[in-house]
C-alpha cells in the first residue's frame, strides 16, 4: 500500500506544480482581459504556456523555492520561539514573494500576448 502512495505522490507533484502555474496565468488573464473568464481563461492560459513551457517551469520553480524558503524559516523560528517583530517580518517576506510571483506572471502574460 505504501508503494501506491509513493507512486501517486511522485505523479501528483509535477501535475500540481503545472496546474498551479496554469491557474496563476489564468487569474492574470481573467483580470487583464475583460472578455476572458472562467474556463476560457484556463484554455487560453494553457495555449499561452504551451509556447513557452521552459520559461513557465522556471518561473514556477523560483516562486515555489521562495515560498518554501519562507515556510522553512517560519517553521525554524516557531520551534525556537518567535517574537512579535519576527512574525511581522516573516509575514512581510511571504507577502513579498506572492507579489513577486504575481508580477512575474503579469510580465509573462505581456511577453506572450499575441
Amino acid at each position: 500500500m505504501l508503494g501506491f502512495r509513493v507512486i501517486l505522490g511522485s505523479l501528483g507533484a509535477p501535475f500540481c506544480l503545472a496546474f498551479a502555474r496554469l491557474v496563476a496565468v489564468a487569474k492574470v488573464l481573467a483580470v487583464l482581459e475583460s472578455e476572458c473568464c472562467g474556463f476560457k481563461s484556463l484554455v487560453k492560459a494553457n495555449k499561452m504556456m504551451a509556447e513557452r513551457q521552459q520559461t513557465t517551469l522556471i518561473m514556477a520553480l523560483l516562486s515555489n523555492m521562495g515560498l518554501g524558503l519562507v515556510v522553512c524559516l517560519y517553521e525554524f523560528k516557531m520551534s525556537k520561539g518567535i517574537s512579535f517583530w519576527e512574525g511581522s517580518i516573516l509575514v512581510s517576506m511571504y507577502s513579498m514573494v506572492l507579489v513577486f510571483d504575481t508580477v512575474t506572471t503579469a510580465v509573462f502574460y505581456y511577453a506572450c500576448k499575441p
